[in-house]
This record gives structure tokens, sequence and C-alpha cells, in this order.
């Protein structure tokens, strides 16, 4: 029978392990988390789809990319992309395509599956530097 553990256990094995490092990982977490974020930000700003230069509409969308900070509680700190209005209903149709009005599809342009990975095996990588150094 293979070893298991409850998340509690998990969570009660974890504490120990750190021995009153908790404060100090928050604030690690909620620094990379931030860090994180903004690095989504400006590189899908960057990836994002633009018309040509001489349209009205010339980079409105990217300029519309943002971040916020979000909290489920005092000790939790999240922070969250996403696409101001009214440009945050293109979101699903610039990465998925669509039908135009005249039957065609449009070409998918997922600007936001690759950064979204890379920022994640980052802010990983990055948290357990820093925890090890304990900076």
């Amino acid at each position: 029978m293979p070893n298991s553990i409850t998340a509690d256990q998990f969570s009660d094995e974890f504490m120990k392990l750190m021995g009153g490092q908790e404060p100090l990982v928050r604030k690690i977490a909620s620094e990379e988390a931030k860090k994180s974020a903004q690095n989504l930000v400006d590189e899908t700003k960057s990836a994002a789809p633009r018309e040509a230069k001489n349209s009205k509409r010339s980079g409105k969308y990217a300029k519309h990319i943002a971040m916020k900070e979000i909290s489920t509680n005092p000790l939790e700190v999240g922070w969250q992309w996403y696409v101001k209005a009214p440009d945050y209903r293109l979101t699903h149709l610039l990465i998925n395509g669509h039908m135009t009005r005249n039957g065609h599809m449009t070409k998918k342009e997922d600007f936001l599956t690759e950064p979204t990975k890379k920022n994640e095996e980052e802010f990983y990588k990055n948290m357990k530097e820093r925890i090890e150094k304990g900076v």
C-alpha cells in the first residue's frame, strides 16, 4: 500500500519544517506573485494583436491589459491578469478565433498561453531559490 498523507497532515508537517519562517515565506510569495503578474502584463501587452498603424484602434487592446490585487483573506495575496472594459470581451475571440460576418474563420492569436506558462515556471523557480536563501 502506498504512503498517503492528508492535506491537514501535510500542512502540519510543512509548518514544522518551516520552523517559524511562515511570515518570510508569505512575504516572498507576495513579492514574487506581484513580479510574476507584472511580467505577464508586460509580455502580453507586447505580444497582443495590433491593427494597422493608421487605424484608430491601433494598440487599444494592449493598453487595456492590466493586473489587480485580489485577496480572499488578510493572509493571502494574489494578482489577477485581466483586460479592462470595453475590450475584455475580445480576449476569448482573439485566442480561439471566431467566425466573421462573411462566414470566414479568423486565425487564432494565442498571445497568452506561452507567457503564462513561462511566468508560472519562473515564479516557482524564484520562490524555491529565495526560500532556500532565506531572502
